[in-house]
């Protein structure tokens, strides 16, 4: 059977720590907190009535970041940072807030530097240090994320997403063992998902394949909502369970529902294909490579 090296090696996790409101609200609303359509309209309509209802900018902010409207999120936090605002508190959640917003909207810089405002404002809350070292991870400015990660675990020990922020980073610098070390804490603290993927992948990588295969089977069993991202964690563990216990039929059944998943997904046809090969199904194979080269033509 020819090598199959199509192990994802794109890690997952995107820990975004929100604040939610810490002001005192504009006034009361009977929208419930996942309504953002009638938020936005209530907030709206309060600063029609008084457009200096400075929490109601946040809060109109907040509802626009939740729904998904990044440019009208930081419109509203940039009002509400410019209205004079003195408390910390509120300050430093609307500066972590608008990074959010930033980075999303991929301004990288820009995030980073509203996350520095806010840890300045209150030094003491480890979320901030973990979001601006997410950024630094994004800016590949692996050491500073360490750094930022180190800071969230001295301020809370049992911070899974600092352990897994710093292993992510460790990783990208290439110390897969003390990558593995930090996921294996943040799961000691938390069956967290993307620990378990992301610790297979390494396990992969190392060629530990039946540590990998485990990893990824508690990753699948995990009730994955993104089917993109359930195929992954299948193709992993087909080439795995491939490499661990030569067994083709199981690695096929796993490359199966990769496709499920994911029927866009290439290298699941590539890999079953050369699985189908394996165990003489020739047929099978040619279609699965007449797929994938469908699939690879159309991009």
């Amino acid at each position: 059977m020819r090598s199959m090296r199509h192990l994802k090696t794109i890690f997952f996790a995107v820990i975004l720590l929100f604040a939610a409101s810490s002001v005192a609200l504009a006034q009361a609303t009977d929208c419930a907190e996942d309504d953002h359509d009638c938020l936005i309209a209530f907030y709206s309509k309060a600063l029609k009535s008084n457009p200096k209802d400075v929490e109601s900018y946040y809060n109109l902010g907040r509802a626009h970041q939740l729904k998904g409207n990044l440019k009208e999120a930081i419109e509203n936090y940039d009002r509400y940072l410019a209205a004079g605002v003195t408390d910390p508190e509120s300050l430093s959640d609307a500066y972590n807030n608008r990074a959010i917003a930033h980075r999303a909207a991929g301004d990288l810089e820009k995030a980073a530097a509203d996350y520095t405002k806010a840890i300045e404002l209150r030094p003491e809350n480890a979320s901030f240090y973990v979001n601006r070292g997410n950024v630094f991870v994004d800016l590949k400015r692996h050491d500073d994320a360490i750094k930022d990660y180190d800071k969230a675990i001295s301020l809370e020990p049992e911070k899974a997403a600092a352990l897994i922020g710093r292993g992510l980073a460790y990783s990208a610098r290439g110390d897969a063992d003390n990558a593995i070390s930090d996921f294996t804490k943040a799961l000691e603290i938390a069956p967290e998902p993307e620990a378990y993927y992301n610790r297979g992948v390494l396990y992969s990588q190392k060629r530990e394949f039946a540590k990998a295969v485990a990893d990824y089977t508690k990753y699948i069993e995990s009730d994955v909502k993104d089917t993109a991202k359930l195929a992954d964690g299948y193709l992993n563990r087909a080439i795995a369970v491939y490499y661990s216990t030569n067994d083709a039929e199981r690695s096929i059944a796993d490359a199966t529902e990769a496709i499920k998943a994911n029927p866009k997904l290439v290298n699941a046809y590539r890999v079953r294909a050369l699985l189908y090969r394996e165990v003489g199904k020739n047929d099978l194979s040619a279609a699965d490579e007449k797929k994938a080269a469908e699939l690879a033509g159309s991009r």
